[in-house]
């Protein structure tokens, strides 16, 4: 009977209520023939079918199913209140669902006072009564009650916060975030827009909330490694780097390609497991030099007091509508709300609502990257996406902007204001943030005084490919070569993405000679080149890494510079807190091909469909390995799941100048899980990226404008976008200044 009710919720959780029902009716069987109708497991599956029915809309038999299981588990618990409680949580969840909300309330209360007795307020079940409570008020419009009862969850969630991150792995402190943190949020989003009409005070906790939350997981994740490198505990030391070699060990499991899938996936499984552990106990251990996780004391005030006359901090919350109608369920819509605070603000923030925002994520984003692509000049875009938000910044000179969900995928400064003919740079000085309280919190420990590492013109036939274009001419391996050549015939031309490599359409899988890496990722990284044989080498960043090198050179700041077969994965993964790291290459982004994965489940990670190709990736893909004279232990393919185990603590800026290095899968509240994410949970305060595939000689003199402006004085923000603006006079089109955005401190 266990097991069988053991699938049974299994399948109800995965949506499968047909066949949940009937394992449910068996294993109710089986214990009413051995224990009898009065068991607790009896009762326990009278609650399942409770909230199963609840879920198929087959309401009168939910709500049959649930008083009787009331019935049963009142008589079978004893002074289990604690378990109790779900059979009245699931029965009134059937009557707000059939539109019966005073039987709703008076069920939900019940389970409510039941948990405090059984489990107390602190217990998580507690914060879900308290949430229904709220919907269930906000229905019956006793807004207030409302109110307090979120305000009660959210203290609730922000004690587990505190009590339970040090002790999750980052895959469980994201399963708690977007299971139950961030949906619940999102509902009081809805509350506010709907209540601050005649409250408007209330705006500022949806500001405060925000200060709490966004980037909640990297910001814990951070705090970990940073507590354990500072603690001078030796073996606590020693453990976190058995853990990044564990880490390690998983990148080359996914990179494997000499196995079955069904084999690599089950070791990597195992693997993964052992790495978790080992990243709980850390994180436990590590709790004792952590400061809390969650620090819910900043408020929009504190942001304020950093502000000069003339500036403002802009924070972006993206999130579905929900009404609290019928149980209470999130809509098709999502909306977007700008909460603005400027020096001059008084009793609370600002808010410009957007309510357009499936279409901003899906349409418009779309015009606006075709609009980059073509060269096409638009200002639709500006009308769209920052048009609402500057009319509520008159006087304004200088924003602190903090984007969420698609405001992560679109290059701010390169949107073009109907009304003046200009871009949004050339009308106010936007630096992009994490989250405002970055203005409050941030403590930056980069060390000047640090050696730079600038790494550029990579290889890519280093290795296999080289010594056989030696030994060999007129051969295949020579025809790959030659497409694998500079092009110096174009200067403009020369892009630096795998989509953009230069190169004829020969037979890209005969390169791939047996698999060297994975089949699923492999495909899309070759079907990603397919107008290509092979990456072609990229001069312009040859001569960026060597005038970069010059004016650290004048400076006389440390600098170490690795170039063409020097530009290995291997010397960046050695690297140990540089000041800056710079790496001019190609870069790629593979969109998510579910249809194509189906077998394996690893190559939809985000981290792994993004990455840097350094010397000797042409070797790789092409003969499985990079050299068969010279060990390698790497691939020449720094995936973004390998950066985050980078040292970088103490980094001040990592530069990725490389094809659309700041593209990922958005997760909203959470930023880009990418390249970016990957970077920042390394320790790099800022980082400039990419958001499109980008021109080898405009990027070139863009990043030695960025170097010139920034060793000479000005702060990186000032730096970059000067070096923008010195662009943009010599090539008009956005498509050649505006690609890179900084991000960070």
């Amino acid at each position: 009977g266990s097991d069988m009710y053991s699938l049974a919720i299994s399948q109800m959780r995965a949506g499968k209520y047909k066949e949940a029902e009937k394992n449910f009716q068996t294993a109710a069987s089986i214990y009413q023939d051995i224990l009898g109708r009065e068991s607790i497991y009896y009762a326990r599956i009278l609650q399942s079918l409770t909230y199963l029915y609840t879920k198929t809309r087959e309401l009168d038999k939910a709500k049959e199913t649930g008083l009787e299981a009331i019935r049963l588990v009142e008589a079978a618990s004893g002074d289990d209140l604690h378990q109790v409680s779900f059979a009245y949580y699931n029965l009134g969840d059937a009557y707000f669902t059939d539109g019966e909300i005073d039987k709703a309330a008076n069920y939900h209360e019940e389970a409510l006072k039941l948990r405090e007795k059984g489990v107390g307020k602190n217990h998580a079940d507690y914060a879900e009564s308290t949430n229904k409570m709220a919907i269930l008020n906000w229905n019956k419009d006793k807004l207030e009650d409302a109110l307090g009862l979120y305000r009660e969850t959210f203290a609730n969630y922000f004690d587990q916060i505190n009590l339970i991150f040090p002790i999750l792995s980052e895959d469980e402190k994201a399963k708690f975030y977007y299971n139950r943190l961030r949906p619940t949020f999102e509902q009081f989003n809805s509350f506010i827009v709907e209540t601050s009409r005649d409250d408007k005070a209330l705006i500022g906790d949806m500001y405060n909330y925000q200060l709490a939350t966004k980037g909640l997981i990297l910001s814990a994740t951070n705090k970990v490694r940073e507590s354990i490198m500072n603690s001078g505990d030796t073996t606590l030391i020693g453990n976190y780097e058995t853990w990044v070699e564990q880490k390690e060990k998983l990148a080359k499991l996914f990179s494997a390609a000499d196995m079955p899938v069904e084999e690599r996936n089950r070791q990597i499984d195992s693997l993964s497991q052992l790495a978790d552990d080992l990243e709980r106990t850390l994180s436990r251990e590590s709790a004792v030099f952590a400061q809390t996780f969650a620090n819910n004391d900043l408020t929009w005030q504190d942001v304020q007091a950093k502000l000069k006359p003339g500036e403002a901090a802009v924070e972006v919350v993206r999130f579905r509508d929900f009404t609290p109608d019928s149980a209470g369920v999130f809509t098709d819509e999502v909306y977007y709300a700008a909460l603005i605070v400027t020096s001059e603000t008084t009793d609370y923030p600002e808010m410009v609502l957007m309510r357009n925002g499936k279409l901003m994520e899906s349409k418009y984003l779309s015009n606006y990257r075709n609009a980059i692509k073509y060269k096409v000049d638009e200002d639709f875009s500006y009308r769209l996406f920052w048009r609402p938000i500057a009319n509520r910044l008159q006087g304004i000179e200088k924003v602190y902007f903090s984007p969420d969900g698609v405001f992560n995928q679109i290059s701010i400064y390169t949107l073009r204001n109907p009304a003046t003919g200009k871009f949004t740079i050339d009308e106010m000085e936007i630096h992009v943030v994490n989250n405002t309280k970055d203005l409050v919190a941030f403590n930056g420990s980069s060390q000047p005084g640090n050696k730079s590492f600038l790494f550029g013109y990579p290889n890519y036939n280093m290795g296999a490919i080289d010594s056989k274009t030696e030994e060999t001419e007129g051969t295949n391996a020579s025809s790959i070569t030659e497409a694998a050549k500079e092009d110096r015939s174009v200067g403009r031309g020369v892009s630096r993405g795998a989509r953009g490599a230069r190169g004829a359409e020969d037979n890209l899988q005969s390169l791939s000679r047996g698999g060297s890496i994975p089949r699923g990722l492999r495909g899309n990284l070759l079907r990603y080149m397919r107008s290509n044989q092979m990456l072609a080498l990229l001069p312009g960043t040859k001569l960026e890494v060597n005038l970069i090198d010059s004016l650290y050179g004048i400076k006389q700041l440390p600098v170490t510079t690795y170039l063409s077969n020097d530009a290995l994965e291997d010397s960046i993964k050695k690297i140990k807190s540089p000041r800056t790291l710079h790496i001019a290459t190609h870069g790629f982004f593979l969109e998510s091909d579910h249809d194509d994965q189906t077998k394996d489940e690893y190559v939809q990670n985000p981290l792994l469909r993004s990455g840097l190709i350094l010397a000797g990736a042409n070797s790789f893909i092409s003969e499985g390995q990079i050299s068969e004279d010279v060990r390698h232990d790497e691939d020449g393919i720094l995936t973004a799941y390998e950066a985050m185990n980078l040292k970088l603590d103490g980094t001040e800026l990592v530069v990725l100048s490389a094809c659309e290095t700041g593209l990922g899968e958005v997760k909203n509240g959470e930023g880009v899980y990418g390249l970016q994410r990957a970077f920042q949970v390394a320790g790099a305060e800022a980082i400039i990226m990419s958001m499109w595939t980008v021109d080898d000689a405009a990027t070139q003199e863009l990043m030695t404008n960025f170097y010139e402006e920034w060793l000479s004085g000005k702060d990186k923000q000032t730096a970059f976008i000067t070096a923008q603006k010195r662009l943009k006079d010599k090539w008009k089109s956005p498509y050649y200044w505006g690609a890179f955005v900084m991000v960070g401190n």
